[in-house]
């Protein structure tokens, strides 16, 4: 047996970089065990003591991974225990208005100006992710998400 073969991951993490810092949006990159899954977009990052409803990031750090699924975001992955956060999904989306503080994945990213950035084509790299962690979660891996900015940026 090829060795390769012998070794499975026994975990799924996902890690965000949060590299980009707008006025009224945030944007990273997402990987997938160290593969490149795509470009990421989040509300502001403001800091923990300024959290403004539907249009702050969530704190950086890592956070258990979980099958969703609801009307609005069917076959999808929710984030546990982000401390003043509730119902954080990982989901498509293109701007900041698509967020609420939760995490945008696309294929592509563009920036606007100093106010915002933008991704687009989200359904393929979705696909692609949900597809590896929810049926890995649903035999029995766990799945974790860490989030992190940039050095300096709290």
């Amino acid at each position: 047996m090829d060795r390769r073969q012998e070794m499975k991951n026994t975990i799924n993490h996902i890690w965000v970089f949060r590299q980009v810092f707008k006025k009224i949006s945030t944007r990273g990159q997402m990987y997938l065990n160290g593969i490149f899954m795509g470009y990421t977009l989040e509300d502001e990052v403001r800091g923990a003591m300024y959290k403004v409803k539907d249009h702050t990031a969530i704190p950086a750090g890592t956070y258990e991974v979980i099958n969703h699924d609801s009307k609005k975001f069917p076959k999808s992955l929710r984030l546990e225990q982000v401390t003043d956060f509730t119902g954080i999904v990982i989901h498509g989306g293109n701007t900041e208005a698509n967020t609420s503080g939760c995490i945008l994945l696309g294929a592509n990213k563009n920036d606007r100006g100093a106010d915002s950035s933008t991704i687009s084509n989200c359904s393929g790299v979705l696909d692609r992710l949900y597809n590896k962690v929810r049926s890995d979660i649903d035999n029995g891996t766990p799945c974790y998400i860490t989030v992190t900015n940039s050095p300096g940026v709290k």
